[in-house]
């Protein structure tokens, strides 16, 4: 059986949090990083449709975080890539209750905008 330590994240220096990005723990940077490869459908809840078309075609979908907190830091970093940067007063209050702060929000946005750039 194999284990994953995620309690120390060792990241790609293009996921390495700078000098003033320091203010997530590396499980949350984890969570970060594994969300450049969920979509904006991740987000919502699948109609009765969809999910009959991904079972028909086998196309797995990203789970949702069983960590309430990682699952809002997860949502928003998804938002901020998929260029719904845009993100409501409900996302955004998710955001916050979930422990999270307005200086880590504004570092989140700066870690996607430079990640995302060509």
């Amino acid at each position: 059986m194999a284990y994953l330590d995620l309690s120390e994240a060792r990241l790609s220096p293009a996921f390495a949090p700078t000098a003033t990005q320091t203010t997530f723990s590396g499980r949350e940077w984890m969570v970060i990083a594994l969300a450049r490869g969920d979509t904006a459908s991740s987000l919502e809840e699948p109609s009765r449709f969809r999910r009959t078309i991904e079972a028909f075609f086998k196309i797995r979908r990203a789970n949702r975080l069983a960590d309430p907190r990682l699952e809002a830091l997860r949502r928003m970093a998804v938002l901020l890539r998929t260029g719904r940067g845009d993100t409501s007063a409900e996302e955004r209050a998710g955001f916050f209750s979930a422990g999270f702060s307005r200086s880590q929000l504004a570092a989140l946005t700066g870690f996607v905008a430079k990640a995302i750039r060509p």
